[in-house]
């Protein structure tokens, strides 16, 4: 199955954008960055961040209705230093199996390697590495257009983050099947965040250098272990 990797990436964050360009350049894979601009108010949402995340996956989704496999990465992953490794893997079992979503990237407890099922009950937090069945993209499209849609507080699923969109639709689309790999393939590097408020440090523009090179070394620190 042919892949596609799509990475969201803010307009005005440039310094995710490189770092993910790094980590990319040492798998070996080459992507598309969808520059997203940040919405100028959170509308029916609870925040701007959380309305612009949402709406960068859907857009990205939709401009890939006919990919046979998306790749879909949020520009603060970090891949493990042995991905390589685990994602032929993880390749080669899609492969072989019926599935729908598969999250590389989760904070699920792992007990042994490989794919594991997820029941369509069970929510997932984040989505900063998701795999997307082609088949499965037009109806998870139609799901996301009528969450972000409706009102919020909708008990049907109105706006709201997007990981807890794609796990309402799970449970409300149980034909779609999910997995997660076990290890992790990625996690959120530490960063300045674009959808929460942000610490006072990140808010005093001369200590920014500062805590950037910080988090650098504890991502790195985090990816040799």
């Amino acid at each position: 199955m042919k892949d596609r990797v799509e990475i969201i990436n803010l307009a005005n964050r440039p310094d995710r954008r490189a770092a993910t360009e790094q980590e990319l350049r040492r798998i070996g894979w080459t992507g598309s960055f969808y520059l997203a601009e940040k919405p100028t108010d959170p509308g029916k949402f609870e925040s701007v961040g959380a309305r612009g995340c949402f709406e960068s996956h859907l857009a990205v989704l939709q401009r890939n209705l006919t990919t046979e496999r998306l790749i879909l990465l949020e520009d603060d992953v970090n891949f493990i230093k042995d991905f390589r490794t685990h994602w032929s893997n993880l390749a080669n079992q899609l492969d072989q199996i019926e599935w729908s979503i598969c999250y590389g990237g989760h904070k699920m407890q792992c007990t042994s390697n490989g794919l594991v099922h997820i029941d369509a009950d069970v929510p997932v937090t984040t989505a900063h590495f998701v795999i997307f069945n082609g088949k499965t993209i037009h109806t998870i499209v139609d799901a996301l257009a009528r969450i972000y849609s409706r009102e919020a507080g909708d008990p049907n699923g109105g706006p709201m983050h997007v990981d807890g969109a794609y796990s309402t639709i799970r449970a409300q689309n149980r034909e779609l099947i999910t997995y997660a790999y076990c290890p992790t393939l990625g996690y959120q590097r530490s960063s300045r965040t674009d959808i929460g408020k942000n610490q006072w440090f990140d808010r005093t523009e001369f200590l920014r250098p500062i805590v950037d090179f910080a988090r650098h070394i504890k991502s790195a620190l985090a990816r040799r272990n």
